[in-house]
């Protein structure tokens, strides 16, 4: 038997990102520089966050024990992957690691990581797909 997982709910179109109902203290991971995602974060409202902005290309899986450390105990109500696949599929294995649910938000074309369950994650600086 085949399955394909997809987001239980999935907002598009004009203002969908500025009119989503953002939980208080998430944790938002990303990839970019302060410079872009503070204005992504007006825009969208989002209040009362938190920000991990080291995420690299290639994602590796002590990037993401290291997130899981840092925030531990920090009541965080969910992650918001913003950005492209790297961030995205961070928050994908995150959220799949310790239960704490996801919003993703991609701000590049292409990848469709914001449509799938699965995350490329290296471990050993091999890349291996977790679903």
């Amino acid at each position: 038997m085949w399955k394909i997982l997809i987001p239980k709910k999935i907002a598009y179109g004009e203002n969908a990102a500025k009119e989503f109902d953002y939980p208080e203290n998430a944790l938002i991971i990303t990839t970019t520089e302060s410079k872009i995602y503070e204005k992504w974060i007006e825009y969208m409202g989002i209040k009362n966050y938190h920000v991990y902005d080291k995420v690299t290309p290639d994602p590796a899986i002590e990037t993401i024990e290291t997130i899981k450390n840092e925030f531990d105990g920090k009541n965080i109500s969910c992650y918001i992957g913003l950005g492209g696949g790297s961030s995205l599929d961070v928050c994908k294995y995150l959220s799949k690691m310790t239960g704490i649910p996801k919003i993703l938000i991609p701000t590049t074309f292409g990848t469709g990581a914001e449509m799938t369950t699965y995350a490329v994650v290296s471990f050993d600086h091999k890349e291996t797909t977790a679903g």
